[in-house]
């Protein structure tokens, strides 16, 4: 593992300051050399000194393609701090944003092959390791982020989050991506208006058949060539949270935005099991802490970067955006639920916990 800091601190791309949650680019150095490299003794922010021998950067990726302000990028700010204040600047984060360390599946093995120590993704991301959490996945099953909470903190998310350590790697907390919405190059507003549509999905298997179902052609792809598809023609649309897809600049080749809520995804904190319990159990117990205490902090966050998103994309770029009537859509969600029997009793489970009824 000492190697691999040595290593992975040779192409550090940013850091981020603690307590003030703010980014500062280029505050790590690099001798240009594997083996040489270490954290700049520049204190990144705070009070405390950082770069003694000591301390513990732990390397972070994320799927977010751009620094700045975003869900994903945000949940790094606030984990970055509390992991700096529960620790007493023993441990922070190496952050890469930018799609340069590989697409989101690659940076969710990567964590899982002990590459990295810590990632911030998508829940569909980590179903591909833990079926557990295919339950986040399926279409129009919270009817709020409230739900969505009293789901993930209860014992069903926190079941899924345990059942990480079967495959190697340890679940820390929830964050919000949120509600996804749908973008295209033609305006949407129903179903009928998908058929034969090529839609980038996520590459999950939940989206990718709820889309199927809708009458698209999902076409599973990395964010980092979504744009550049876009742009060509080779996909007529994508489905994101309305914050990825004003981060990302979609609008400029996607000029409609229809706001189908059709999933919310949460994000997973996850580290290598291996490198998680090879420290002392008072560190493990701060890192929890700091996770527990981030996610506090992002998820309101969240969902006010996600609100004002649609409204920049209506008022500043233009942006057509739908509301559509739900209802066709859910109930292509309903027949999708007939084809997965074996999550019935937990989506009945899911249902009554909604705080609204």
């Amino acid at each position: 593992m000492k190697r691999f800091f040595a290593a992975i601190l040779a192409l550090m791309i940013l850091s981020l300051t603690a307590c003030g949650g703010s980014a500062g680019s280029g505050s790590g150095s690099s001798s240009g050399s594997a083996g040489t490299s270490a954290p700049s003794t520049d204190e990144p922010g705070g009070d405390g000194e950082w770069g003694e021998a000591e301390n513990t950067w732990l390397s972070c990726i994320s799927s977010n393609l751009l620094d700045g302000e975003h869900p994903f990028y945000q949940a790094q700010v606030f984990f970055d701090q509390c992991l700096r204040e529960e620790t007493n600047n023993k441990y922070g984060l190496d952050i890469y944003v930018g799609g340069q360390l590989g697409s989101d599946s690659e940076m969710v093995e990567g964590c899982l092959n002990g590459t990295y120590e810590f990632v911030l993704n998508s829940s569909g991301l980590f179903a591909n390791i833990s079926e557990d959490f295919n339950i986040f996945d399926l279409p129009y099953l919270f009817s709020s982020n409230e739900h969505a909470y009293a789901v993930m903190d209860g014992e069903i998310g926190q079941n899924a989050l345990k059942s990480l350590e079967n495959y190697g790697m340890v679940g820390l907390a929830y964050g919000e991506s949120g509600f996804r919405n749908i973008t295209s190059s033609f305006q949407i507003n129903g179903p009928e208006d998908m058929k034969g549509m090529k839609l980038r999905t996520m590459d999950v298997p939940m989206h990718i058949e709820f889309f199927n179902l809708v009458g698209a052609n999902a076409t599973p792809m990395a964010m980092t060539e979504v744009f550049t598809s876009l742009q060509q023609g080779t996909i007529d649309g994508h489905e994101n949270l309305s914050m990825g897809i004003l981060s990302n600049r979609i609008y400029e080749v996607n000029p409609f935005v229809t706001v189908s809520e059709h999933i919310y995804t949460p994000i997973v904190y996850a580290m290598n099991a291996d490198y998680f319990n090879s420290l002392p159990q008072e560190d493990q117990d701060a890192i929890r802490r700091a996770a527990v205490r981030s996610v506090e902090m992002q998820r309101p966050d969240a969902q006010r970067q996600n609100e004002k998103a649609l409204e920049i994309m209506e008022q500043d770029y233009g942006v057509t955006i739908s509301r559509v009537d739900k209802t066709p859509f859910m109930e292509v969600a309903d027949a999708m639920y007939a084809n997965h029997p074996e999550y019935s009793d937990l989506v009945s489970q899911i249902r009554a916990m909604d705080p609204a009824q």
